[in-house]
C-alpha cells in the first residue's frame, strides 16, 4: 500500500473562530478515509459523513448515509476495485459558523488503470467533530 502524500491545507483569514485545530480535525479525517477506503473499508471510510450527507456525481444525486454507502458499494464491490485513494493539493475556507469548504483532487490507483478527479466538500462540526455534510466529486 502507497502511503498518500501530506494533505496541504490553505486558511484564509475571516473573523469565524475557524483555527488549525479545526484544520488538522479535517485533515485527520480525511487521513483516515484514505486508510479505510485503501483497506477495503467501506464502512470505515463512511464515518467521515455525517447521516444526513448527500454525495453529487456527475450525473445524480444520492442523500443519506445509507444511500451514499450503497453508492460506493455499487461502484466498488471489493478492495481490488477500491484501490489505493490519495487526495492531494487541497484548500480549506472556513464557511460560517461551524463549516468549512473544502477543494481538492483524489486519485484512485487500481492495478488494471488509476483514476482521477476533483471534490468540493461542506463540513460541518457537531461537538468538536467535523464530518462532511455535502460531498460534490467527479
Amino acid at each position: 500500500m502507497r502511503h498518500a502524500v501530506p494533505i496541504l491545507l490553505l486558511l484564509t483569514a475571516c473573523s469565524d473562530p475557524f483555527d488549525g485545530s479545526d484544520a488538522a480535525a479535517i485533515a485527520d479525517v480525511m487521513r483516515s478515509q484514505e486508510k479505510e477506503w485503501d483497506a477495503g473499508s467501506i464502512d470505515g471510510f463512511m464515518h467521515g459523513y455525517w447521516d444526513e450527507v448527500c454525495f453529487l456525481g456527475k450525473t445524480d444525486q444520492d442523500c443519506g448515509r445509507a444511500a451514499v454507502t450503497e453508492r460506493y458499494r455499487m461502484s466498488y464491490p471489493d478492495a481490488a476495485a477500491m484501490g489505493d485513494l490519495t487526495f492531494k493539493t487541497i484548500e480549506l475556507l472556513p464557511a460560517g459558523d461551524a463549516h468549512a469548504w473544502c477543494t481538492g483532487t483524489w486519485q484512485l490507483v487500481r492495478a488494471t488503470d488509476t483514476l482521477a478527479g476533483r471534490f468540493s466538500l461542506l463540513w460541518q462540526e457537531r461537538d468538536g467533530e467535523w464530518r462532511i455534510l455535502r460531498d460534490h466529486s467527479d
